[in-house]
């Protein structure tokens, strides 16, 4: 509650200092009033989304301290024990700012870094500042990230999903990773795209453009999820829906998936379910190194597209700069040996004479 308390003094001062000229007094007052009431973070954001929506457009940019606060508490962070410190301040940032422009990433960064810094200096009193040089290192260590999972955090992510009470979510997440579908195209699967051949569950997938292709799954890895989830549902409806038979929305899907990542101490650059496309077509030219296959399984237009995918890796590139050795070897020891029986001549030559 601690932290509460500051997050709603915080925002209530910045908003009396950029309040909007043209709001009533009365509306004013009950902004400050309706924030001083709040218990919770969600409470809070609502409010502040409602003065948006009322043309308050200076609130809302303090969401991005509540959306901190909320990390914290969930992160598990003792701040009601010690100051924010740089660890807290740069995971934060990663997770909520990587994929965001670099201007609002700069803005970001200075407006939670003011809260942060504030927080420590009125509750703790400890007046240090944030040590922005090497928060900027760490956070540039971060972005140079590879876009896809090492075969370590492939098995730690199998294991969580393994362990996952949600059985719907690990479903999920485990088609995103082993076909590189993309999370608006599972979304959209319904019980009739789905048939059975061979050992393999196949899905009949609605693409970019319209564009349909078929992916499959192992009968393993579906098999007691079909039975369960799939089975009685009707032919035209979705496999992946709420409990009142609504499609799962984009958002929710995003949510848990950076959540779920976060916790394991992932952090990519795209740290959510895009990571998984990138992983599966990596994956699947290492295997295979036919790149016109690694496009029209995951569905590209091009194959340039596919490239930007597959992240080919240091070996690969030494690979390429020696892609003429044996035709140069060859070359010059024939060469070579042309020179040889040159000079073999010219000094049995030189020697008749003298």
């Amino acid at each position: 509650m601690l932290l509460l308390k500051f997050c709603k003094q915080y925002i209530i001062a910045k908003y009396d200092y950029h309040q909007n000229a043209y709001a009533l007094i009365s509306e004013k007052q009950s902004i400050r009033e309706s924030i001083k009431n709040v218990e919770s973070y969600k409470h809070l954001s609502e409010i502040i989304l409602n003065c948006v929506d009322k043309k308050f457009y200076s609130i809302g940019n303090y969401l991005h301290i509540v959306e901190f606060c909320l990390y914290v508490v969930t992160a598990g962070y003792p701040y009601s024990h010690k100051s924010f410190d740089l660890e807290i301040f740069t995971d934060f940032m990663w997770v909520y700012s990587c994929n965001k422009k670099l201007s609002t990433r700069s803005y970001y960064i200075g407006l939670v870094s003011s809260f942060v810094m504030e927080f420590n200096i009125n509750i703790h009193k400890d007046s240090r500042i944030i040590d922005m040089t090497r928060f900027r290192n760490q956070y540039h260590k971060y972005l140079s990230t590879d876009e896809r999972l090492t075969d370590e955090e492939i098995g730690k992510l199998f294991l969580v999903l393994e362990n996952n009470q949600n059985e719907k979510l690990s479903m999920m997440i485990s088609m995103l990773l082993k076909t590189g579908i993309r999370v608006s195209e599972m979304l959209h699967i319904k019980k009739e795209d789905i048939f059975f051949q061979g050992g393999l569950y196949f899905f009949n997938i609605q693409g970019k453009g319209n564009m349909y292709r078929i992916v499959s799954m192992k009968k393993r890895d579906f098999k007691e999820f079909y039975a369960t989830h799939i089975n009685h549902l009707n032919l035209n409806e979705f496999i992946f829906q709420t409990r009142t038979k609504k499609q799962i929305s984009r958002m929710y899907v995003y949510s848990e998936i950076k959540n779920i990542l976060r916790k394991m101490g992932i952090f990519k650059r795209q740290n959510g379910p895009h990571l998984f496309r990138h992983t599966f077509a990596s994956r699947m030219y290492e295997k295979y190194r036919d790149i016109v296959l690694v496009q029209e399984y995951i569905g590209h237009t091009n194959v340039e597209s596919t490239r930007r995918y597959i992240h080919l890796h240091e070996r690969e590139l030494q690979k390429a700069a020696h892609v003429y050795d044996d035709i140069m070897r060859e070359t010059f020891s024939i060469i070579g040996a042309l020179v040889y029986q040159i000079i073999s001549y010219i000094f049995k030559q030189t020697s008749f004479f003298i």
